[in-house]
């Protein structure tokens, strides 16, 4: 019993005592505490709307019966639309909501109270747009309202099986599902793989030993060090290339259409700012990576020093998951990483910001630059 304590002892201080193995088991709580924060976070503010913007609502035929209060939020009821003109509106996103009530509902109304089995109950639609934030808050607040007092049953309430009520196109919705998925997931891809070239050539020289041959020659270690950022730009180039001709080629069966050609669903300007926006990106992780892997004696220590930039980089790339909007200022370009996930959502939703591009091509660039001097000083 002695030795299994003695043993005990010897592997707790071990691992206890190593600054390392430490960072192993703290960090995994920490992440989850740090990725699930986020993800709440960003998902209240998604689904938090502000009550002192202004909304739109369309209604035909209003009834004096059901009572629709709009004292919550600030919004401009019009009835002087005719359906045709507001659902075109509604795909447009500049309509919130539409509530259709059937021609002479009241009439209908009092009627099948007087007499359900020759009178039908008359009917009440509410038509809005999935894509459009406000617009799905209105429906679900008009929604709610109507449905309560609908539960009688005195009349038909949305359950028409042959009519369409989400007026959102399947391009718009599919565009969406892209915005929202793919930034996070290519960001994470380049991260990997940048990951996996620069700790292989860093810190993976240093761990069989090659790199000190290497060092021991009379070549300058500021060129050892240019010669192996731009063997690992270019390779990271490479990468970056078939990340992008596998993001164009799924993009027609991510987007559901698989009859229309690539560059029906986007121009082409679009995808060359996506390729440049991915070859920029992937070169500053990779100089990241090299710096991380300088101070690392094995690929695997690397791996555990790059553990908080990846999550550095799952934050920031989180926004644009959830769709949080931060791509109307153009501070947040001047931000590694998080200006790279505001570009490609940008781009994927057909809302270029061409001055968001420009900024974070040049201050990529710029980080790439200090990257590689820093680089360059840390292997004199």
């Amino acid at each position: 019993m002695n030795k299994i304590f003695i043993i005990l002892k010897k592997e707790l201080k071990r691992f206890f005592s190593d600054k390392r193995m430490l960072l192993s088991l703290i960090l995994p709580g920490l992440l989850i505490y740090v990725m699930y924060s986020l993800m709440g976070s960003f998902i209240a503010n998604e689904n938090a709307i502000d009550k002192d913007e202004k909304f739109s609502v369309a209604i035909i035929n209003k009834s004096s019966i059901v009572v629709l209060s709009s004292e919550s939020y600030n919004i401009e009821i019009t009835e002087d639309k005719t359906a045709d003109e507001a659902k075109a509106m509604l795909k447009n996103e500049t309509l919130d909501l539409l509530i259709v009530f059937e021609e002479d509902f009241d009439t209908k109304y009092y009627a099948y109270q007087t007499d359900p089995i020759n009178n039908p109950m008359p009917y009440v639609y509410t038509y809005y747009n999935s894509v459009s934030k406000n617009s799905n808050a209105m429906n679900e607040y008009f929604s709610a309202q109507i449905g309560y007092q609908s539960a009688a049953p005195l009349f038909h309430f949305n359950d028409n099986p042959n009519e369409k009520y989400d007026l959102a196109t399947e391009k718009d919705v599919s565009a969406m599902l892209v915005t929202t998925i793919a930034p996070f997931l290519l960001i994470m891809l380049l991260f990997s793989g940048s990951m996996s070239i620069a700790t292989e050539s860093i810190a993976g020289e240093k761990e069989r030993g090659t790199i000190a041959t290497l060092l021991v020659t009379q070549t300058k270690r500021r060129d050892i060090a240019i010669g192996k950022i731009l063997a690992l730009s270019i390779t990271a180039l490479f990468s970056s290339l078939i990340s992008f001709a596998g993001l164009i080629g799924s993009l027609p069966k991510l987007m559901n259409m698989n009859d229309i050609s690539i560059f029906g669903i986007y121009p082409a300007e679009t995808y060359l700012a996506v390729l440049l926006i991915i070859m920029v990106t992937i070169i500053f992780f990779t100089v990241i990576m090299s710096l991380i892997s300088i101070n690392a004696k094995s690929v695997k220590e690397a791996g555990q020093y790059a553990l908080p930039v990846m999550v550095a980089v799952m934050a920031f790339s989180m926004p644009a998951m959830f769709g949080a909007n931060l791509q109307d200022s153009l501070v947040y370009y001047l931000i590694p990483v998080l200006n790279s996930i505001n570009c490609l959502s940008s781009l994927f939703s057909m809302s270029v910001n061409i001055w968001g591009i420009v900024i974070t091509t040049i201050s990529n660039l710029a980080y790439i630059c200090i990257g590689i001097l820093l680089l360059i000083k840390m292997f004199n």
